[in-house]
């Protein structure tokens, strides 16, 4: 796609790095946002139902295009091309699985108190780290020559 429209990777390489940008600021304001805002936005947050809670989930990740772009690069590298059915189903499977365990294990990990504790204490220095690494990914983008 890439060797055929050439022109797509600088609309990439633009497009990603305003949003890096974007990404940035966010965090930033976040990152500055004192501890009893942040409670009070938390606290003032309409409560959802597991399934909305899922479905909110899943969304985020479906959409993420660091996901995307991950599980695309597992799929080309592990699967072999001409690979059966058997082989593409065991492959799907096993990313699922994987998946899986790994946004249990979260969940289940940042519910725990001492852990929630633990992040809200570290909150604005963990916000302050991410808005300052997505700047500078997203100037490296913008200024890196093709």
């Amino acid at each position: 796609l890439i060797r055929t429209y050439g022109e797509a990777i600088v609309v990439l390489k633009i497009v990603g790095g305003c949003y890096l940008l974007w990404l940035a600021w966010n965090a930033w304001r976040a990152a500055r946002r004192s501890e009893e805002v942040y409670r009070m936005q938390m606290a003032a947050m309409p409560a959802l139902s597991p399934r909305r809670q899922y479905l909110k989930g899943l969304g985020i990740h479906i959409t993420n295009p660091k996901a995307i772009f991950n599980w695309i690069m597992l799929t080309s590298l592990g699967m072999p091309p001409g690979a059966p059915g058997e082989v593409m189903a065991t492959f799907i499977a096993g990313c699922m699985a994987i998946g899986v365990c790994v946004f249990l294990g979260f969940a289940l990990v940042f519910s725990l108190g001492p852990v929630h504790r633990a992040y809200l204490r570290a909150r604005r220095a963990i916000e302050g780290v991410m808005a300052a690494f997505f700047a500078f990914a997203g100037f490296k983008l913008l200024t890196a020559r093709l």
